[in-house]
């Protein structure tokens, strides 16, 4: 989730739904925004998949998605999976506060400028006074220019959240972008120093989402859904 819309929300929650699916568990995303963005990006993955069995090729795996007009039906949902993302709208308020009292794992994608970074920060201290724990919060960087910029970003937000931004940060790539509008994810891309870049930046996630979850659960245990809004 965020304050906004851009920072990567859906970038990032399809990539880690997509690794989940990978790693042999069950996972799906709810698609929260009216725009549907995520629905509409499975419609592609279906189409690309249909036309890859065609031609007699590799096929990625089907990543289920739904649109849901409401956070109440789309919890009711995650009981089939082992792992459900909740794509959430762009925006503030008592909806974004509902998401994140309800998820088990926040992640929240940023931008590294300062017009992203501040509204980041401010939501994310607002969703801490409103009672949600800084433990089960994840700040991402996203569509990162290079090493410099991401230094000044990460010094721009260690005042306020350092112990809550991913050590590592998903760089501003035009394969990224093309891979999505083809209905894949960052980590299906076909080159491969790419492809192991944005891997390494969804296994450190969810590493760390599988982490808070254990913790929050007193157990590695599987069996319950872990909800992830992002």
């Amino acid at each position: 989730m965020g304050p906004k819309g851009g920072p990567g929300k859906s970038t990032v929650g399809r990539a880690v739904t997509v690794g989940i699916i990978g790693a042999g568990a069950t996972a799906g995303i709810a698609d929260l925004d009216p725009q549907k963005t995520c629905v509409d990006w499975a419609i592609k993955r279906e189409n690309l998949r249909e036309d890859l069995r065609r031609r007699g090729k590799e096929v990625p795996h089907p990543v289920p998605v739904r649109y849901f007009a409401n956070l109440s039906e789309a919890l009711n949902e995650s009981a089939r999976y082992d792992f459900h993302v909740l794509d959430a709208p762009g925006k503030t308020g008592p909806e974004m506060l509902a998401i994140a009292r309800a998820a088990d794992v926040v992640v929240m994608p940023c931008n590294p400028g300062a017009d992203d970074m501040w509204p980041t920060i401010k939501a994310y201290n607002e969703l801490v006074r409103k009672g949600v724990p800084k433990s089960k919060l994840i700040m991402v960087l996203n569509h990162v220019g290079g090493a410099p910029e991401e230094k000044a970003a990460r010094s721009f937000l260690a005042e306020e959240c350092a112990e809550q931004v991913l050590d590592v940060g998903l760089r501003e790539k035009v394969v990224y972008r093309s891979a999505m509008t083809a209905g894949l994810s960052i980590t299906e891309v076909k080159g491969e120093g790419l492809r192991k870049e944005a891997e390494a930046v969804v296994s450190a996630l969810i590493d760390k989402i599988l982490a808070i979850h254990g913790a929050g659960n007193g157990t590695e245990e599987h069996g319950r859904a872990a909800h992830a809004a992002a």
